[in-house]
């Protein structure tokens, strides 16, 4: 009887226990990371507005104020698809990363995953008094989160507990919906549940930031 034996990349198994591993796991985690760090790092802008006291002027003005929360929410949407798009593309033709067989799946996962960036962007802006605690506060927030969210490593290799702070992070859920997507292959159903989270955590952070910014 002759065995066979061959050497299988854990995330090239597929199935609900499936952990990711080598290019799988950095290519998501980084992708989530780096967008995250540019569109929570938005709210520099919205800094500077409240400091030059233009964003006072326009939040006093029923015409604009719309105008101007949905030209900041659009610009980073905006912002964070481009960059997505490219680590895509990079991720595919230069290290050979397939992205899934769904990418309706991909599409509502990481707008929904985008929203909430440039909600909680929102929400910094409203609570930090300078740009440079926007600059300083920033940064390490998304660490952490990137962190408790399994965006370095895979989330199954750490305590129980650890898993279960990370179900309430943006990173944690969209890793969790990219892991089943991608890497496990288990099909669009499986994005639905962290999309919806992801928007209910944006409506929060949305809510917080407005209501912080009348405040002031």
């Amino acid at each position: 009887v002759r065995v066979i034996f061959e050497n299988v990349v854990a995330s090239e198994v597929r199935g609900k226990k499936t952990i990711a591993s080598g290019f799988s796991q950095g290519s998501l985690g980084y992708a989530v990371t780096f967008i995250g760090f540019v569109l929570v790092g938005n709210s520099a802008t919205i800094m500077e507005d409240k400091i030059k006291r233009t964003l006072f002027r326009l939040l006093s003005t029923p015409t604009y104020k719309s105008s101007y929360i949905t030209g900041k929410i659009l610009g980073s949407i905006f912002v964070g698809i481009f960059q997505f798009t490219i680590l895509i593309l990079a991720g595919r033709y230069l290290f050979g990363v397939r992205w899934g067989r769904d990418p309706l799946g991909l599409i509502l996962l990481m707008g929904s995953y985008i929203i909430c960036g440039t909600s909680m962007g929102i929400m910094l802006a409203s609570l930090v008094k300078t740009i440079d605690q926007a600059h300083s506060i920033a940064p390490v927030i998304m660490m952490s989160m990137a962190m408790l969210g399994g965006c370095f490593w895979p989330i199954e290799v750490v305590p129980s507990y650890m898993q279960t702070v990370a179900k309430f992070t943006p990173t944690g859920l969209t890793m969790k919906g990219l892991t089943d997507l991608i890497v496990r292959g288990l099909g669009f159903q499986t994005v639905i549940i962290p999309s919806l989270s992801l928007l209910v955590l944006s409506l929060i952070f949305f809510i917080i930031g407005i209501y912080f910014l009348r405040l002031e």
